[in-house]
């Protein structure tokens, strides 16, 4: 399960972001990238499976410009909302496998930011990445002091580094 976790979480940290600027058109094409806007007439074109938008559309129907990519695995919906940046992964069926969320130390839930604060006393919050499945959320931490720059793995309340770096 461990094992899965991480491939997970490394999976999704290797995604790429990618630019696009917005058009007039329902649907603006760039390689793999599809920006789909709040009126969804053209998916059938934009090659992004039908269920995927509408499962997307269930929890994020106020989302008007999510850029949509398809990968081997299925699809990949990312937007931005309140400050926090989103990537949404579905199958290829067009069911929901995973939400990332990237965000400053202000967003953190007070539980984990305590568990961090305990464990590395001294560090600041510089980052968060949180991972959520359906069998639980990861969130995996960027904190640093004067002399360390680290990654760590919070799993309830269980803290892992993941990787350190000295200044």
């Amino acid at each position: 399960m461990k094992n899965i976790s991480l491939s997970l979480a490394a999976l999704v940290l290797s995604l790429a972001t990618v630019n696009t600027s917005n058009a007039q058109s329902n649907v603006l094409y760039a390689s793999n990238i599809v920006v789909m806007h709040n009126d969804n007439s053209n998916t059938e074109a934009s090659g992004i499976d039908a269920r995927a938008i509408k499962n997307f559309k269930k929890d994020y129907s106020a989302i008007e410009n999510a850029k949509w990519e398809q990968v081997t695995d299925g699809f990949i919906s990312k937007f931005v909302q309140k400050n926090i940046q989103f990537r949404v992964g579905y199958n290829p069926k067009g069911d929901w496998q995973y939400t990332e969320r990237i965000y400053t130390a202000d967003n953190l839930p007070v539980d984990i930011r305590k568990t961090v604060e305990n464990t590395y006393f001294g560090f600041d919050i510089s980052l968060v990445e949180e991972i959520a499945t359906r069998q639980r959320t990861v969130y995996i931490v960027h904190i640093e002091n004067l002399e360390w720059s680290m990654k760590i793995k919070v799993d309830g309340t269980e803290t892992e580094s993941l990787e350190e770096y000295k200044k």
